[in-house]
């Protein structure tokens, strides 16, 4: 169930070729099939350690809303910032194979403190999310467009949205948590 209270939202861009080059650079340092939406739950699991004031609870348990062959539906990764990037995404292909297997949802004990929503596949260029039940805020992630940037050169760019409820911080805190999620996806290790 999705809140029906008034919600602030806050977009920036991410430089979408240095989050490939750090796409790939996880997959060929882990030898594992490191996708996109493993570094957004990764990105944001250590993001919400410095910015606890958008996290419900103790726990940092990021939800994902996910669509596969016509099959939706939540996968939970429980203390994502305990966890390696390699441990995520084991984990979130473990969950959705799951969902895929006629599961009507995979089953965990921890609800999610945080939900993400990764757009970035289906030609979605900007979405403000709503804020689900019993969470503070939600990311999403767009599809990629093109910019030119100052030598009139094609940049791929893409939006990254938090939406949350005014009443627990303001704009400026909001962009800090946004910033930091886009540093830690931008870094190529």
């Amino acid at each position: 169930m999705y809140l029906n209270i008034p919600t602030s939202s806050v977009t920036i861009q991410l430089e979408m070729e240095k989050i490939d080059i750090n796409v790939m650079a996880h997959r060929k340092s882990l030898g594992l099939n490191i996708s996109l939406n493993d570094l957004l739950i990764y990105a944001i699991s250590k993001a919400l350690e410095k910015h606890k004031e958008f996290n419900e609870g103790n726990k940092i348990n990021i939800g994902s809303l996910v669509n596969f062959n016509n099959k939706s539906g939540e996968v939970i990764i429980n203390k994502a910032n305990t966890k390696e990037i390699k441990e995520i995404a084991k984990e979130f292909k473990e969950k959705v194979m799951e969902l895929l297997r006629d599961k009507e949802s995979v089953k965990t004990e921890a609800r999610a403190s945080v939900w993400v929503t990764n757009l970035h596949d289906f030609g979605a260029y900007f979405s403000i999310p709503p804020i689900k039940e019993g969470t503070k805020c939600m990311i999403s992630l767009g599809a990629s467009f093109e910019v030119l940037n100052k030598i009139k050169q094609a940049k791929p760019m893409a939006n990254l949205t938090l939406s949350y409820d005014p009443k627990i911080e303001g704009c400026q805190k909001a962009l800090l948590l946004l910033k930091e999620i886009k540093n830690v996806m931008e870094k190529i290790n």
